[in-house]
């Protein structure tokens, strides 16, 4: 993807390679050890010769031939520091001068003084700060919530657990567990997910079961900010003052001091809470859990901890382990078998470890891999360590055994467990689960409904904060959701570009998953696990595949629409149309599903218009319901819409008289389109009337798997005349999405209800089937079925569902197509197509490569082979 080291995007003042400090100031606010880079490009520059290059340079290609290497070198060695994330991946020479060859009159004099400065001064400061090398950058957020809502997120961590996800990582736990030591590196179970999604809180709930050492490693947030468990300082700072890691008999030794400090204060712990006689296993870990709840005799403990660990010489984590255990089994009625896995260890925010510091830079090891290293020594011992990140850097969390640095752990014996992903989801919802012919129109749209769907943190955040004024319960708990969701303290003081935090905002609603053959995929999708409240499904057992994705969440879907449709200065916060092509320019999208983007874009901003010309709005404005009618008419011009409202059934010869001549608007008098965002289906059964009522009230709409027969999207539709909401009230739309320049919408497949099996009841109601077809430049418009006045023979009942059919060629019948949106879309489809010869890096080699391409075309340049079409 060769045009992503040419993005247009923004970084924040606030931190990275921005802002108004001088080039070293903020290298040194990265932890970057400038001296050490300058000695090493000295040393590239010296075995090259950069100097004398420079001199003999006769032309422009000969020096921007030097530059491309200059810069390959520079990026590897600043990819070895705490910049990696900020500066775009070291290119290969050819692609170096690419990127250099786009350059402008003022990036090239900038480059040419930060080059001259490196080779002459031996400081390479200017150009590693150079805005080329910027990547396409994430926003620097706060890791916690305002300091207002202290007391809320305290409440909200005292409620209910609701799910079995602590189920779910015993057994994980004891799985590692039984592992026989000869397979097993480390007993280390790491975790990794979004924002929200109840990591701290699962694992709080397993030591009311297990004996569990808890320890939150959270730098410090400063005084506007707060988070909850609070930061165990005195553990944080003891590993931050350890040796470096590149001294690995130093720095294990700090951590075997630690670990070893730390079993023995809990074994004379032990003997104080339990003098004499013996209690049960639950009853021992609940001793344990009640005094780590209490925050000051924590703080007391770790403090032991580290005085100890500083003070004493002694390393030995395995006597001081088997000390404790013997301890607590002498005063334990039950100790479990040895299947259960009886101590563990939680590290929260281990990001803490696997960050590099000032003294680490240039070693290939972290705190963490050290800790890893010094953990193998004692796989022997029962105990296990649980971590938990938002997955920012999953390498370093759970690294491969090609990356690992240990060479025991790249052992083809050894398993390296997955990340645990499976933490509570819907867990509210199915506490209180929906059921069929209770919920009306009136019942969506509040904060109360909505925050039951998705990450528990949501609901339990509303109810931390029910006894408060509504409206303020409501704007705050959207404020923290839009600025989680798009990284960036609320409001925008510019207008969005495509960057993470964009591509966030719009994936909550529109679903845009990254295509895996772009270069910054992976980093893009960890980076929005982290910050952006982006879904992390799985990573698979290699530890390098990873799926993440949006999930249906009404809430997050609200904070999308508000940003979107966020004015600044009488225009939008985010140009819809223009982001999506650059998403789609840049070869961050799948090629194959341009089209069902396209769609979704056009419904999403169809009812966001519908619902901002309402009078009359729910408390979250854009989880309103909105009559199909006025749905359509955001979505028409007048003129489609004038056609479309008196349009009759296409399939009337199988319907009664009634249903035959009824119109369009007549059959959806009252009925109503509720939906904010799109999930995805992995087969028809959303689509049915028995699953299509709940996904109405969620506020969902649903795309289809590539290749489902029929239909590519569906929004269900609720008739409020015929009683409450359930299978029977519910219909759907149906929309078959294509981008052929030939596609006629008249020989597309018919979207039936009957073949879908849509309705499971006797009373099929009407539903609407629609097909665009995007690309085509002749006819425009829609067909629709117009009245007649033949009189066919009709039946004496419906044979059939009504099915409305609404039929588009090109996009000319849609309502706000201005030229620009014109112009995107047009872009959009053609990338479809076109996008590798669009983006090629030499213009007169696409001929050539549209000869290697396994994809036939017309083209002349892929026929020659046969001598063309002719």
């Amino acid at each position: 993807m060769t045009d992503d080291h040419g993005m247009d995007v923004d970084i924040p003042s606030s931190g990275g390679l921005s802002g108004s400090s001088s080039s070293s100031s903020i290298l040194d606010q990265a932890g970057v050890d400038l001296d050490a880079l300058n000695v090493k490009m000295k040393r590239h520059s010296k075995l090259s010769n950069w100097s004398k290059s420079l001199e003999e340079a006769s032309d422009y290609e000969d020096w921007v031939e030097l530059c491309s290497q200059v810069l390959e070198y520079l990026l590897l060695e600043v990819a070895k520091t705490e910049l990696k994330s900020d500066v775009i991946a070291p290119p290969g020479l050819q692609e170096g001068c690419n990127i250099l060859r786009r350059f402008n009159d003022m990036e090239v004099e900038q480059w040419d003084v930060g080059m001259r400065k490196g080779l002459e001064k031996n400081d390479w400061s200017s150009l590693i700060t150079h805005p080329k090398l910027r990547n396409p950058m994430w926003p620097k957020v706060a890791l916690g919530v305002p300091m207002e809502l202290k007391d809320a997120v305290v409440s909200a961590w005292g409620m209910q657990y609701h799910g079995n996800a602590h189920t779910i990582l015993l057994r994980a736990i004891d799985d590692l567990h039984v592992l026989p030591v000869e397979r097993n590196y480390a007993k280390i179970i790491p975790i990794a997910q979004s924002s929200g999604t109840g990591k701290s809180k699962t694992v709080d709930v397993v030591a009311r079961e297990r004996i569990l050492f808890p320890m939150c490693l959270r730098e410090e947030l400063g005084k506007n900010y707060f988070a909850y468990p609070l930061s165990d300082t005195a553990v944080r700072n003891y590993f931050y003052l350890a040796p470096g890691t590149a001294d690995e008999v130093s720095c294990k030794a700090h951590i075997r001091s630690f670990l070893s400090s730390l079993f023995a204060s809990a074994h004379l712990e032990v003997q104080r809470l339990i003098p004499m006689g013996t209690i049960t296993y639950v009853q021992m870990a609940k001793l344990f859990y009640d005094l780590f709840a209490d925050m000051p005799q924590r703080m007391k403990f770790y403090e032991v901890v580290v005085k100890n660990a500083v003070k004493t010489s002694s390393q030995n984590v395995q006597q001081s382990f088997q000390e404790l255990q013997e301890g607590l089994k002498r005063r334990c009625s039950d100790w479990p078998s040895t299947s259960v896995c009886p101590i563990l260890i939680s590290l929260d925010e281990v990001h803490v470890l696997y960050t590099h510091r000032k003294i680490d830079i240039g070693s290939d090891y972290t705190l963490y891999s050290r800790m890893k290293s010094v953990l193998n020594e004692v796989v022997m011992c029962a105990f296990g360590v649980v971590s938990l990140s938002t997955a920012s850097q999953i390498p370093r969390l759970a690294s491969s055994k090609e990356n690992a640095p240990s060479v025991r752990e790249r052992d083809d014996e050894r398993l390296l467990p997955a990340l645990f992903t499976e933490l509570p989801f819907d867990v509210h919802i199915i506490a209180d689960p929906l059921v069929p012919n209770k919920a009306t129109l009136t019942s969506v749209g509040t904060l109360e409904f909505a925050a039951k769907f998705g990450r528990p943190l949501f609901y339990s955040s509303y109810l931390s904060r029910k006894g408060s004024e509504a409206s303020m319960t409501d704007d705050v708990i959207m404020h923290i959701i839009r600025e989680k969701l798009s990284g960036r303290t609320w409001p925008p003081e510019a207008p969005a570009k495509l960057d993470v935090s964009s591509i966030a905002i719009l994936s909550a609603r529109l679903l845009l998953d990254l295509s895996p053959a772009a270069v910054y995929a992976k980093r893009f999708e960890e980076e929005l696990v982290r910050n952006h409240l982006r879904m992390l499904y799985s990573v698979h057992e290699n530890r390098q595949t990873i799926v993440t994705g949006s999930s249906p969440e009404p809430l997050i879907a609200e904070a999308s629409a508000q940003i979107m449709n966020y004015n600044m200065n009488g225009s939008r916060y985010m140009d819809l149309w223009h982001l999506l092509m650059e998403f789609v320019d840049h070869g961050l999208a799948w090629q194959g599903a341009i089209g069902e983007l396209i769609g979704r874009a056009l419904s999403i901003s169809a009812m966001d218009h519908a619902i901002n010309g309402l009078r009359k709005v729910c408390d979250l404005k854009y989880q309103t319901p909105v009559r199909v009618a006025d749905y359509y008419k955001a979505l028409l011009t007048d003129d489609a819409w004038k056609d479309l409202r008196q349009s009759i059934p296409a399939n009337r010869t199988r319907l009664s008289l009634t249903s035959a001549s009824k119109t369009f608007e007549d059959a959806f008098e009252d009925a109503y389109f509720h939906f904010s965002h799109y999930a995805k289906a992995n087969d028809s059964t959303p689509m049915r009337d028995k699953y299509a009522w709940a996904i109405w009230l969620r506020g969902t709409a649903v795309v289809c798997q590539l290749n489902q027969d029929l239909t590519n999207r569906m929004a269900p539709i609720y008739f409020s005349s015929r009683g409450n909401v359930s299978p029977k009230t519910v219909s759907v739309n149906l929309d078959q999405d294509k981008t052929g320049q030939s596609v006629n919408p008249c020989k597309v497949g018919i979207q039936s209800a009957e073949d879908l099996f849509i309705f499971s009841h006797a009373n099929k109601l009407p539903y609407i089937a629609t097909v665009h077809c995007y690309a085509l430049t002749e006819n425009q418009g829609i067909t629709v079925t117009s009245p007649t006045q033949y009189n066919f023979r009709l039946p004496m009942y419906d044979m059939e569902a009504p099915r409305y059919q609404i039929d588009f060629r090109g996009i000319s019948a849609y309502r706000n197509i201005t030229n620009e949106v014109r112009t995107a879309i047009q872009a959009m489809i053609n990338r479809s197509r076109d996008a590798m010869f669009v983006n090629h890096s030499r213009d007169y080699g696409v001929p050539a490569l549209r000869q290697m391409l396994p994809v036939l075309t017309g083209h002349q340049a892929a026929t020659k082979w046969f001598g063309g079409c002719g």
